[in-house]
């Protein structure tokens, strides 16, 4: 072998010994150091807040279904244990979705619970929900007050669909049906059963002409027509925390409009009446299929009982505009008990339980 072979051979020695070594070194590297980046991005959790809030809520509504599939099994109830309404009240001059309430009916006691939403909640929609409006060629803000959504998105199916998308996250339901009236089909209904008896708890007094809008109201109880019916559920500029008072008014409005339609004396006519003022007047995705199987809880409804609450939150400015943004701590006390019957006891607890898990996760 000549000099040149075995120098040749020599140098084809020292680059298999060198990658050999190269190759050993950067697997221990990789090892070690993929498995502490792996860990770390394991440990840090990126998924943004929001979508693990949804995730969670997802979780405990998938369980609490499971139980009540459960007990509607064992009760032999023709309808879910509980069934969930999104109602909502809309200006048809402004468009505006004012009144947004989060109610739950459970079949087997009777029992309605209702949360209102404040008509400012800070909305924010998220970057995948702004492109999906894209395709419908709908460019709304990111961030607005909540009773502007249904408009943004440009109303109708695609309106009502994001606004119980939102109103979903916020309580952590998903809803059954949806029920939405505008101001005239309002009237018309409260005229329809003939008046509601209400105790005014103030003068209330204020005149829009824009809106087409005129409240002019003595304290006292007295026999309110539809349009006196829509002044006193629209009024809130005499308020000292004005929307906070007036969906407390509303609240108790549906409770007296309960009692008068499901007043034994009346009742026949007033289904009847309603259901004419249904088809004229409010949109919603309730069938005469589901009526039938709904009517024969009627009788269980106690108006007394109807339990009622405004979302907890804050008042504040946000870019020069005032914004409602939600109190979550007491938020999710009242959301527990009105629609998972939950006591706070119950739920303080459960939150425990939840930070003992997440401890040993960790």
């Amino acid at each position: 072998m000549n000099e040149k072979s075995k120098d040749n051979t020599s140098k084809g020695r020292s680059l298999k010994k060198y990658f050999l070594v190269f190759g050993i070194t950067m697997s221990i590297f990789l090892i070690f150091y993929g498995g502490a980046l792996g860990a770390y991005f394991y440990l840090k959790d990126d998924t943004p807040a929001y979508i693990k809030e949804n995730q969670e809520k997802e979780w405990e509504r998938a369980i609490i279904n499971s139980k009540e599939e459960v007990q509607k099994e064992k009760l032999g109830l023709s309808v879910p244990l509980r069934t969930n309404f999104l109602l909502v009240g809309r200006d048809k001059i402004a468009g505006l979705t004012d009144t947004i309430i989060a109610a739950t009916f459970k079949a087997d006691t009777g029992e309605i619970s209702m949360i209102s939403i404040p008509r400012d909640l800070y909305t924010v929609l998220e970057r995948d929900k702004l492109n999906e409006l894209r395709k419908y060629d709908r460019h709304p803000p990111s961030y607005f007050k909540i009773n502007s959504l249904y408009n943004y998105v440009g109303g109708g199916d695609l309106g009502i669909k994001y606004l119980k998308e939102e109103v979903s996250e916020i309580i952590g339901v998903n809803f059954d049906f949806y029920i939405m009236i505008d101001t005239a089909g309002f009237r018309d209904v409260v005229d329809t059963i003939g008046g509601i008896d209400f105790d005014v708890p103030k003068r209330l007094y204020y005149s829009d002409p824009e809106q087409n809008l005129y409240i002019d109201l003595y304290p006292g109880m007295q026999h309110l027509n539809g349009k006196q019916a829509e002044g006193l559920v629209r009024f809130r500029k005499g308020y000292a925390d004005q929307d906070i008072t007036r969906m407390k008014m509303q609240q108790e409005f549906l409770k007296v409009f309960l009692k008068t339609v499901l007043s034994q004396e009346n009742l026949k006519d007033n289904l009847n009446g309603l259901a004419n003022s249904f088809m004229q007047y409010v949109e919603t995705d309730i069938t005469i299929g589901d009526i039938s199987k709904y009517i024969t809880f009627v009788p269980l409804i106690n108006p007394d009982n109807v339990k009622s609450a405004v979302l907890p939150s804050e008042g504040g400015l946000i870019d020069g505009a005032y914004y409602f943004k939600t109190d979550e701590e007491e938020a999710k006390k009242v959301i527990n008990e009105y629609f998972f019957d939950m006591s706070e006891e119950e739920t303080t607890e459960k939150d425990d339980l939840d930070l003992e898990d997440n401890g040993e996760n960790q």
